[in-house]
């Protein structure tokens, strides 16, 4: 007698024993830190280029950090995100010798 079920796609629950799921990257949040030196407009400028951020968004942000002293700026996997925070820091000493700090914590 053949099977019922030969011919239909697996469903994804459908594994071999003693084989797991292959789990998502974890993600981490780029934070960036207040720094009293550094224009707002500057720091607007750094966010919307290197977080791809519309103009109102980027300047969203910019007043958290001088509310909260601190934003989260975006969720990405950890190369990624320390990439962006790096991109960040030297952004900010490229453009005056500011010392814009940009940190990557786990979610």
């Amino acid at each position: 007698m053949p099977d019922k079920d030969q011919g239909k796609p697996k469903s994804p629950t459908d594994q071999a024993p003693g084989r797991t799921r292959p789990q998502p990257p974890r993600r981490y949040r780029v934070v960036v830190f207040d720094d009293e030196d550094a224009p707002s407009e500057l720091v607007a400028c750094i966010l919307g280029a290197v977080f791809r951020l519309h103009g109102s968004k980027a300047v969203e942000l910019t007043h958290e950090m001088a509310r909260r002293g601190v934003a989260v700026c975006g969720v990405y996997p950890h190369g990624i995100a320390e990439s962006k925070a790096i991109e960040v820091m030297d952004a900010a000493r490229a453009a005056g010798g500011y010392a814009l700090r940009a940190d990557v914590e786990p979610l």
